[in-house]
């Protein structure tokens, strides 16, 4: 049975990429199909409807394609460099605190002699490893490619199969929500159908608008962090800035991901830098945390701190980094039909008051902090 399911996964994998990439582009979509029609009003008529859908997909997939280039022209050389140099200073980084510990503890040679010979063998673990794995490795990946040919056709042919079936998907977006709403009430009843209709809408308000602020949100931040980072003068500027916009969409453990392996590369280039760079990092998650999280998406999922640390753990488990980044939201749609549940559950056995107790001891402390929010 899993074996059949995992095939029948590979089959359909291409149209899952193409849903996927179908729902992150639909805003846009939207956003330059409303446009053009106000543009093109006087010119609106019926057999220039296609045309103006067709030019809105079009530059939407323009605009994702020219985001993904783009990253990718400034990630992949930077992240080439500076493993090249940091394989390179790392011996001389270990000779500089060496060199530091003897002046140190040059009081106590039994101190002194023992954290140099640690040192001395740290530098020559890192420089076989650097030597034999990781120089290697960077040297084989055309070869390493080569030799998984077939997989990487197979990832190229699902992407371009998925882009096709996303551009149907986006063609007949309309179409195929208005079948789905049709199947929806034909095969069930009125009430049933009404609670599953508002559930995947809120699932849709709640996945489009968390996404999207996120997104906005770290792009913002990614853009403050170069400012700044040029400013101070802190080396692979572009490099840092990007690793740290793209992981700020993880909730919660993403300026931990990102400012991390980021102070690291900044470490073997320049230690007072990188400390400018920690500062920094603390100072962005602040104004983040207290400024711009609070502006953009305010408390969209309606989850407190412990369930959207529960949710990232979670789905981190179960579906990688992908579920750090669709955790939050997908757990704050468990949530709510979790409350519906059990709000209906009260109403049929005549106890609503137990609800209305409870929001009036736990819910009027977090309406007065929305309020005070919204002044």
């Amino acid at each position: 049975m899993r074996k059949a399911i995992g095939s029948l996964m590979n089959i359909l994998m291409p149209f899952v990429y193409g849903v996927v990439i179908a729902y992150l582009l639909r805003p846009t979509c939207n956003f330059f199909e409303k446009n053009l029609r106000i543009l093109s009003r006087k010119l609106w008529k019926k057999e220039r409807r296609g045309l103006c859908v067709g030019l809105s997909i079009a530059l939407s997939f323009i605009l994702f394609f020219l985001i993904v280039y783009l990253l990718l022209a400034m990630m992949i050389p930077q992240l080439l460099r500076s493993i090249r140099v940091i394989s390179v200073r790392i011996p001389l980084f270990l000779e500089v605190v060496q060199e530091w510990i003897e002046r140190l503890f040059s009081d106590n040679q039994v101190i002194s002699s023992y954290l140099g010979d640690s040192v001395e063998d740290i530098e020559t673990t890192l420089r076989e490893w650097i030597q034999g794995s990781l120089l290697p490795s960077l040297n084989n990946v055309m070869d390493n490619f080569t030799n998984g040919v077939m997989g990487a056709f197979n990832l190229l042919y699902n992407l371009f199969v998925g882009v096709v079936a996303a551009v149907y998907i986006l063609v007949s977006r309309k179409r195929f929500a208005a079948q789905s709403k049709l199947i929806l009430y034909g095969s069930l009843k009125t009430h049933v159908a009404d609670w599953i209709y508002q559930e995947v809408c809120y699932a849709d308000r709640m996945f489009s608008g968390f996404l999207a602020g996120k997104i906005l949100d770290s792009t913002i931040i990614g853009v403050i962090c170069f400012i700044a980072c040029s400013i101070l003068k802190i080396p692979n500027t572009m490099l840092v800035s990007v690793i740290v916009g793209v992981t700020n969409i993880i909730p919660f453990f993403g300026p931990y991901i990102g400012g991390v392996p980021s102070a690291l590369i900044i470490l073997m280039e320049s230690p007072v830098k990188c400390v400018w760079f920690i500062i920094l990092i603390v100072i962005l998650q602040q104004i983040d945390g207290n400024i711009l999280g609070p502006r953009i998406l305010g408390n969209s999922t309606g989850l407190s701190g412990f369930w959207v640390l529960f949710s990232i753990i979670l789905f981190s488990g179960l579906f990688g980094f992908v579920g750090m980044i669709i955790g939050v939201p997908l757990f704050a749609i468990i949530y709510d039909i979790v409350r519906r549940c059990v709000c209906y559950g009260l109403e049929q056995r005549g106890k609503e008051e137990l609800m209305e107790q409870y929001k009036d001891r736990f819910h009027r402390e977090e309406r007065r902090q929305r309020r005070e929010e919204g002044k």
